[in-house]
C-alpha cells in the first residue's frame, strides 16, 4: 500500500500516527506546523513550568 502513496502522504500519515501515540509531546503542547518528507516543524508555547532559574526555557525542554 505504501508504494501507492506519495512521499508527502507518507509524511502526513507518520505525523498523525506518531503524534497520536506521543503523550509527552501532547503534554508539552507541541503542534506540527509543517510536514514534508524528511522535515517537520513544530511549535510549542513556553509555559511558566518550563523555565529555569534565570527565567528562560530550560535546555532539556528545548532539546525535547
Amino acid at each position: 500500500m505504501a508504494a501507492s502513496l506519495t512521499p508527502q502522504q507518507i509524511a502526513d500519515a507518520v505525523a498523525v500516527g506518531m503524534l497520536a501515540a506521543d503523550s509527552a509531546s501532547r503534554a508539552l503542547g507541541m503542534r506540527i506546523t509543517a510536514m514534508a518528507p524528511g522535515r517537520a516543524t513544530l511549535q510549542m508555547t513556553v509555559r511558566a513550568d518550563m523555565v529555569n532559574g534565570v527565567e528562560t526555557c530550560h535546555g532539556g525542554i528545548l532539546a525535547t
